[in-house]
């Protein structure tokens, strides 16, 4: 297993659009500087972005806002609650993780807090139970919300580093949580913070953990459907089940019989008349 507590992006065929200097500014210029011990020394940038078992005293991030600041203390905790870091009680890894994505989801100001502190405790991680649930938290919280548009090349430089597989271990496939979670990223920056007011399920945090390994075509992109049908169906132009529910349509006479819609519509272009 290749580790490495910084952030750095691999050399690799795609690059991500912000370059090594930026991301390390970034860093630099956001991160807020924690100290440790009786003498109150500086943790270093590489330490701060790396594992822990310890809660963090203050957010990852500067920020002025005193709600951000104590619900980023509240995240992590959420986080080492799921990963199995350290327990927390009144929560559950499955009620841990729901609290976590509802939080992101309803408060923009904290994604790109929970995102650092994933990628945090994503590295130098030598647990691999741990490390599998914090890649599990990536992938589900991307399939959510994004991170702020400042923030977008700093998780995309950390999980394109993570591609090419020397982070695996026999026990984790960092590159496969790593590729599912960049194109979920990529999407989610078109498509925005998942829409309505319905509550976030357990159930659906579960189908989102579950796709990384078995990806659904219900709820994906036309191009992510393209592309897993590809090997099955090599030569079709559109989706093998826009193609198949179509045709048991036509199987069970449905283009003879007359629908709520089509009726719906006789009777508008009647009273039009």
């Amino acid at each position: 297993m290749q580790t490495s507590s910084s952030l750095v992006i691999a050399n690799k065929t795609k690059k991500p659009t912000a370059s090594e200097t930026e991301l390390e500014k970034y860093a630099v210029e956001n991160l807020n500087k924690h100290k440790k011990g009786i003498f109150r020394k500086p943790v270093s940038l590489a330490h701060m972005l790396s594992w822990t078992k310890e809660p963090i005293k203050k957010p990852m991030l500067m920020t002025r806002d005193k709600e951000v600041k104590r619900e980023a203390l509240e995240s992590f905790k959420l986080i080492q609650c799921y990963m199995s870091d350290k327990k927390l009680k009144g929560f559950t890894r499955e009620t841990s993780i729901l609290e976590l994505t509802t939080r992101g989801w309803k408060k923009p100001k904290l994604r790109d807090e929970i995102f650092i502190q994933l990628c945090k405790q994503t590295t130098d991680n030598r647990r691999d139970d741990s490390l599998m649930k914090g890649w599990e938290i990536i992938a589900v919280c991307l399939s959510i919300f994004p991170p702020t548009t400042r923030f977008y090349s700093y998780l995309e430089g950390y999980l394109y580093k993570h591609l090419d597989g020397n982070f695996d271990t026999r026990k984790v496939e960092v590159s496969r949580y790593a590729s599912y979670s960049m194109r979920k990223l990529e999407r989610v920056l078109q498509a925005g913070a998942r829409k309505g007011n319905k509550k976030i399920t357990t159930e659906e945090i579960e189908l989102a953990k579950r796709s990384v390994f078995h990806p659904s075509m219900f709820g994906s992109m036309l191009d992510e459907v393209m592309e897993l049908q590809k090997d099955r169906f090599p030569d079709s132009k559109i989706p093998w089940v826009v193609k198949t529910l179509s045709n048991e349509v036509i199987k069970l006479g449905g283009e003879k019989t007359e629908g709520i819609f089509r009726y719906l519509s006789l009777l508008l272009i009647i009273r039009l008349a």
